[in-house]
Parts: C-alpha cells; structure tokens; sequence
C-alpha cells in the first residue's frame, strides 16, 4: 500500500514594519537658551520612537515619528544614522536635507556669582553654516542644569 499526497505549501512573506529606534544615550528632555530670549528655553525630546521639538517662541511643537508611516512610501517619518566614530547622530524626517548631527557630552554653565559648573548635556551640531560660513552647535541640558 502506497500514499502519495498531493498539496501546495503556501509561504506568506512577513509583512513585519521596521521601526526606527532613537539611540538610549540620547534619549529624554533637554533644554537649551532661547537665542533671542535668554530667559526661554527650547526645548527637544528624544523618546524610544520619537523626536520632538519646541522653539521657544512658537506655541506648537513638531513631532516625528519612528513609527508613523508615511502614507505614499515605504518608510517611516524618523531618519537616524551614525554619523561617525565620534558618537554624533544625525536625527530628522526622511528625505529631507537638514539632519541635525547629535552626541551627548559634557558643558559648562555658569551661575550668577561667575563659578562655573560642568554638566553632561546634548550637543547638536547643524547640518548648514550660517551667512558667515561657520557651524552652530548647540548645548541641551537637562531641567535641573538651569534651575
């Protein structure tokens, strides 16, 4: 007596979405000084899945997301990447040309009588030069740094 069967196996493809992750080192809520308002504070929040950040002059923020898909592509909103061996991240929306460059680091801040504190910090170094041809970089520190 012989069996013989006779099927098809069917083989689905994953249809698993790649989330876009922020690096933990730089993850949580960081403050820097308005440049036009030394008394405000601009404000950046990296999370798991999310960048966002607020100027402090404006009353909304923008938020982009690693898992948010954009509805006409085949990626999400967020775009991280190593920079370089130097710890730096360049962090923005896909397919757009200003990625800012992120590391965390240490900075000073000083207090009213002149002494000088050191704290580690966000350092965010623009993807642009300004009108004179020299980069901007940035210092976000965390709330406790200024208060």
């Amino acid at each position: 007596m012989t069996l013989t069967t006779f099927g098809t196996l069917t083989t689905h493809a994953s249809a698993k979405h790649h989330y876009v992750v922020i690096p933990k080192s730089l993850r949580g809520t960081w403050y820097a000084q308005n440049l036009d308002d030394s008394s405000k504070f601009d404000k950046v929040v990296f999370s798991k899945y999310k960048y966002y950040w607020k100027d402090a002059n404006n009353k909304h923020g923008y938020t982009i997301s690693g898992k948010k898909w954009e509805s006409s592509e085949k990626h999400v909103e967020l775009f991280v990447s190593k920079r370089s061996s130097h710890g730096y991240y360049t962090i923005g929306q896909y397919a757009s040309d200003e990625w800012p460059a992120w590391k965390k680091s240490h900075s000073y801040l000083w207090d009213n009588n002149g002494k000088r504190y050191k704290y580690v910090c966000l350092t965010e170094h623009s993807p642009l030069p300004d009108e004179y041809g020299n980069f901007e970089y940035t210092h976000y520190f965390k709330r406790s740094a200024w208060y």
